[in-house]
């Protein structure tokens, strides 16, 4: 029996109360991914179940706070304005026959391979359809030979769709210099390639700032930043202050009250200091079923269930996240099965399967129009 391996990570699920007041975060994220696709690596953490309750390590915000500097930026200063986009988190580890949509959400493509040309064509077509200006593509470094592949495609087809692709580190097992440098020579050269204040943009999840840091490799974030655009999933101070972009994409197991403090803190952080802030949406989560594939180590977050209730979860989700003003929204996800958390149109989820590219579309656009 072929050997999978599962990468297990933290997923970002936004839990709002029903009269729309507030956010939170939790959730767990398991996803199969063949061995032989992947590099080496020790085994994964969060296996152990070390994901508690938001500490720095599991994607907690490194909050050294932000001291400021230079003169005061209004906030409302056109001159300031960023373009508002909104991108869609995409995966490409998927391979024809595999049992990868084990939940109620199933692709009315079937069991597809993410490298068959007319999967990727009927994807982008669908993005495109739901307005998404990028896709961040799931990425576990340069030893990833099916997945480089993949991408490289994916950067001659998109811009028929004038769709972009920038990258989603996920583990930087290779390190961060290595990886870095891969992504400037083999994926940034294509004009295809996202963009921010001239940069190539990529988003890293959190563990890659904890290996990172295992590794004695972190100084890399800032000597990159002169040639990369790099947006942390952190709302930390000190991230703001050394010159990041931010986003999130992990659990923090914030009340909502706590959510709502960290977006004041960073308003007023962008007073003072121009960065991007990328916002997540995200229409429903389910992790119930992975508890028996993580044995005695899963914890009660891997059993975190918040239904779509149709698409009222996601509304919520668009609501709450547009209310903190963000640059851009990232919709988390377009295809992630295992977790009931994408937006591809399926079987099993909302009223016939395009409604969910219909609200995405709807969205964009409230969004870019300023509501």
């Amino acid at each position: 029996m072929k050997r999978l391996s599962r990468r297990k990570g933290l997923l970002a699920a936004l839990l709002l109360v029903l009269t729309g007041g507030g956010i939170g975060f939790g959730g767990a994220c398991a996803e199969p991914r063949a061995t032989e696709d992947l590099p080496d690596a020790p085994a994964d953490p969060e296996y152990g179940g070390d994901h508690g309750g938001g500490n720095q390590e599991n994607g907690g915000d490194d909050d050294g706070g932000y001291a400021g500097g230079g003169s005061e930026l209004p906030a409302d200063d056109p001159a300031l304005a960023i373009e508002k986009k909104v991108g869609a988190v995409y995966f490409v580890w998927y391979k024809k026959g595999e049992e990868h949509q084990p939940g109620e959400q199933r692709s009315i493509l079937g069991k597809y391979d993410s490298a068959d040309e007319a999967v990727i064509r009927q994807h982008l077509e669908w993005l495109k359809m739901a307005k998404v200006d990028f896709i961040a593509v799931s990425w576990w470094g340069p030893k990833a030979a099916r997945q480089n592949a993949i991408i490289k495609r994916l950067l001659e087809i998109v811009p028929e769709y004038d769709i972009k692709l920038c990258i989603m580190m996920e583990a930087a097992w290779e390190g961060l210099k290595t990886e870095f440098d891969y992504i400037l020579s083999d994926f940034a050269t294509s004009p295809s390639y996202l963009q921010f204040e001239g940069k190539p943009v990529v988003f890293t999840f959190w563990r890659v700032t904890k290996n990172a840091k295992e590794t004695g490799g972190e100084e890399y974030f800032k000597e990159y930043l002169r040639r990369l655009y790099i947006v942390r999933d952190n709302f930390g101070g000190g991230v703001v202050r050394d010159g990041f972009g931010v986003w999130k994409f992990t659990p923090v197991y914030d009340k909502p009250q706590d959510w709502q403090q960290k977006l004041e803190r960073l308003a007023g952080y962008r007073a003072q200091k121009r960065f991007l802030f990328v916002a997540p949406v995200i229409p429903g989560y389910d992790s119930r079923h992975i508890k028996p594939q993580l044995g005695a180590g899963a914890e009660k977050s891997d059993q975190l269930y918040y239904p779509r209730e149709g698409t009222r979860f996601y509304e919520r989700s668009w609501r709450s996240s547009l209310k903190a003003k963000p640059d851009w929204v990232m919709v988390i996800t377009f295809n992630g099965f295992p977790e009931w958390h994408g937006v591809e149109p399926s079987e099993g989820v909302g009223k016939d399967a395009m409604e969910y590219i219909r609200e995405t579309a709807k969205w964009v656009e409230r969004f870019k129009n300023g509501g």
